[in-house]
C-alpha cells in the first residue's frame, strides 16, 4: 500500500446516510467532553466517521474549518483506530478551539471509548 493511500480519506471512510447516523446514535454508546461529544458503534469490518456540526457552533467558515480539522485528525490516525462507526457532536465554544486543544480532546474521547488499538495508541500524533 502506498503512502498517500494508507492515509486517504474517500467517501467510504464516511458516514453519509441519514439511516446510519440514526444508527450510531440510537445503538452506539456516547462518550462527553468539554468541547464534543461522541458516539460509537462497535463493527467487526468498518471504520467511518460522521460529523454533525450545527450552526449554532458558528458561521460557515467556523463550521467548516472545525470539519476539516475533525477530518484531518482521523485521515491521519484512522490506522491506529479499532474498527466502529463514530459520529463526532461539536459542542458550543469548539469552533474557537485551537489545532492542538480540538485534537487533545477528541483522543481524549477516543482513549475513553477504548477505540484505539493496544498496538502503540496514537493519541496525540501520528
Amino acid at each position: 500500500m502506498t503512502d498517500g493511500r494508507r492515509y486517504a480519506f474517500g467517501p467510504g471512510a464516511r458516514l453519509r446516510l441519514r439511516a446510519d447516523f440514526r444508527k450510531v446514535f440510537s445503538d452506539g454508546k456516547k462518550f462527553s467532553g468539554r468541547y464534543f461529544s461522541l458516539y460509537v458503534l462497535p463493527d467487526l469490518l468498518e471504520k467511518k466517521i460522521g460529523f454533525s456540526v450545527r450552526k449554532a457552533i458558528g458561521g460557515s467558515v467556523v463550521r467548516n474549518r472545525l470539519r476539516r480539522r475533525l477530518r484531518e485528525f482521523y485521515r491521519l490516525r484512522r490506522q491506529s483506530l479499532k474498527p466502529g462507526l463514530l459520529v463526532v457532536l461539536p459542542r458550543a465554544g469548539a469552533g474557537e478551539l485551537s489545532r492542538p486543544a480540538c485534537e487533545e480532546e477528541i483522543a481524549a474521547l477516543l482513549e475513553k471509548a477504548g477505540q484505539w488499538q493496544e498496538s502503540g495508541s496514537q493519541k496525540g500524533s501520528q
